[in-house]
């Protein structure tokens, strides 16, 4: 932030001399010789309140000297007699800030016999005309005091704040990536900035350890994609020709099985051999569904012991309790009624 060292003088009314004198207006205000002061300066309530806390919390009180020799004194060896002391500031919203003066009495006569009439507070102010510190306060005879802002200008102790400063300027530049950024432009990145963190509690330090630790797991992360553990991973290529392997074995044991299936049925007589064919194509796309038809259908023996074979044979069919119950009544044996039975089909 750039400050501009600015000596005013303001006009002492005759009751100052009891010890309030008004060390800036309220609002904004110009020079009085006319100087390009570049739209003024301004004491508001935005700055009014901290000015005067700063002014009332110093170690040593701030000095009233004459025609600004503090300065003077640092630069050239010059005498520095005070002319008072500021014992306590006062900002009032819409009057200025003021400030109780114990006066030595040489000051106090010197003010009521004319002998100086003006106070001038030497301050410094943003590129905006806003005043951010009073240094201190002076009698004078010169309304306004070029040369004691060229010689405060030209202190240790303007350097000293414009350096630290131009120290915070740089480091905002850095902190954000513009290196030719302006006051007013880092003004509006870090207002920008402050309404984008809203009611967050996050410190931005905490932000940038939280990316930091982000970094951290996706290089770790990135490790293990390029370095993964046999262990635990394997090739896509060899997993796809484990997989398809399987398959195969699953496609074969489920063959094996729709074809004992089949047969075991076409022996009991569920199946018919002209359904043989049917039942091979259900059994390749759901083997289930022909599982589960199978068990609904009563099994027949006598019938599945002659599709189970291409050839008829001779061998001995066991007959059902029906069929042995009609042997009784036709007077039979269980050979003759098989072997009518066998001539009737």
């Amino acid at each position: 932030m750039t400050l501009t060292p600015i000596a005013c003088s303001f006009e002492i009314g005759k009751l100052d001399v009891n010890g309030r004198i008004q060390l800036t207006p309220y609002g904004r205000f110009f020079a009085s010789d006319g100087r390009d002061d570049k739209g003024g300066w301004y004491v508001d309530d935005s700055n009014g309140y901290l000015l005067a806390d700063e002014l009332n919390t110093r170690q040593v009180e701030p000095m009233v000297d004459y025609e600004h020799k503090t300065l003077r004194a640092k630069e050239f060896g010059e005498e520095n007699p005070a002319s008072g002391w500021i014992k306590k500031v006062e900002y009032i919203s819409g009057q200025g800030l003021f400030a109780d003066v114990k006066w030595t009495d040489k000051a106090r006569e010197q003010i009521k016999s004319g002998e100086y009439k003006y106070l001038s507070p030497l301050f410094l102010a943003d590129s905006e005309g806003k005043v951010v510190k009073i240094v201190n306060a002076a009698l004078t005879n010169t309304p306004a005091c070029h040369e004691i802002a060229e010689v405060y200008a030209l202190s240790a102790d303007f350097h000293s704040q414009t350096g630290n400063n131009n120290q915070m300027l740089a480091i905002l530049q850095q902190l954000f990536g513009t290196p030719n950024a302006t006051e007013a432009e880092m003004k509006e990145k870090l207002t920008a900035l402050s309404a984008s963190k809203g009611d967050s509690k996050v410190a931005l330090s905490a932000v940038y350890d939280e990316l930091k630790s982000k970094d951290t797991q996706m290089v770790a992360l990135s490790a293990k994609v390029d370095n993964p553990d046999p262990a635990k991973y394997v090739a896509l290529s060899e997993l796809q020709t484990v997989q398809s392997e399987l398959n195969q074995v699953k496609a074969q044991m489920n063959a094996d099985k729709a074809a004992a299936l089949i047969e075991t049925a076409l022996s009991e007589g569920k199946l018919l051999p002209a359904q043989k064919a049917w039942a091979e194509e259900l059994a390749k796309t759901n083997l289930t569904a022909l599982s589960d038809y199978l068990k609904t259908v009563t099994p027949n023996p006598a019938l599945g012991g002659m599709q189970s074979q291409d050839k008829p044979t001779e061998q001995t069919v066991a007959l059902s309790e029906a069929e042995r119950a009609a042997v009784k009544m036709l007077g039979m044996s269980e050979e003759e009624f098989i072997k009518v039975h066998k001539e009737t089909k």
